[in-house]
């Protein structure tokens, strides 16, 4: 796999100002890897390979962190796009998820109703100040104070629509194929990373979809561990073409991890 790195200008196109290109991670993976032997960050060094090492390792000696010796960058990448490619989102798991996002929003139903109700008595209430104001005026009878109160009321009035609009709302389905459709956009979203005109927003999109990812060593074995968790209302968000906000509390309540069961997958290397 090719060094993914976000630089300054990309394909002839405009490069990003200052603030812009400091605020970009400068590697696909970065800020999102822990040492899973003392759980802190872990950044690039080295060359020929670049590798992955534990900074407080490194940075504060052993006293700190006995440390885990360096794990090639691009080997890493690899492992984790293939990840998120075969592991996040196991059916077994959606599932689980699903039933729990159904018995959650049950208990929603009553709590939205009320709220419902109190935000329709709320805005009635409301038009009717309004029109009460609006048969003085007819009467002859207005002043600058009667039209601060209206203007007032209209603003009130504005708000409170959208808040009805809001308790309407029915919550979002879940496709039963969730999981299908969610890996069928990875496979394109991790194509994109290497076509130019596409590297930087495939990239964010990457990122979303990881909560983060700690590596273990095995000194037995001598090979490190990669656990990988997902963000779930990114996951979710990608495969329903829907908003991450738009899945409500509820999916935001809850944090998918790769693998069935919701334990984190495991890749030896």
């Amino acid at each position: 796999m090719d060094e993914i790195r976000l630089d300054n200008q990309v394909d002839g196109k405009a490069p990003l100002s200052g603030s812009q290109a400091a605020r970009r991670p400068t590697y696909l993976l970065s800020g999102l890897i822990r040492c899973g032997c003392c759980g802190g960050p872990m950044n690039v060094g080295g060359s020929n390979p670049k590798r992955y090492y534990c900074a407080s390792a490194r940075e504060k000696g052993k006293a700190v962190c006995a440390g885990i010796p360096g794990i090639a960058k691009d080997k890493l990448e690899r492992t984790v796009l293939d990840g998120i490619r075969t592991q996040l989102m196991q059916p077994e798991a959606i599932a689980e998820f699903m039933e729990e996002y159904r018995r959650q929003f049950a208990q929603l139903t009553d709590d939205r109703t009320a709220l419902r109700k109190q935000a329709e008595a709320a805005l009635r209430k409301t038009e009717k100040e309004i029109a009460n104001i609006l048969t003085a005026i007819k009467a002859g009878i207005f002043t600058e104070s009667t039209k601060a109160e209206l203007e007032g009321l209209e603003a009130r009035k504005k708000m409170q629509s959208v808040e009805v609009e809001a308790a309407n709302a029915e919550p979002e389905a879940l496709p039963p194929d969730l999981a299908d459709i969610y890996r069928s956009k990875v496979e394109a979203l991790v194509a994109s990373l290497n076509a130019p005109e596409t590297a930087l927003e495939a990239k964010d999109a990457v990122r979303a979809l990881l909560d983060r990812i700690v590596v273990h060593w095995d000194a037995e074995a001598k090979s490190h561990a990669v656990e990988i968790e997902g963000e779930l209302a990114a996951l979710l968000a990608l495969g329903t073409n829907k908003n991450a906000a738009s899945l409500g509390e509820t999916a935001c309540s809850l944090k998918l991890v790769a693998g069935a069961g919701f334990e984190p997958a495991t890749f030896r290397l």
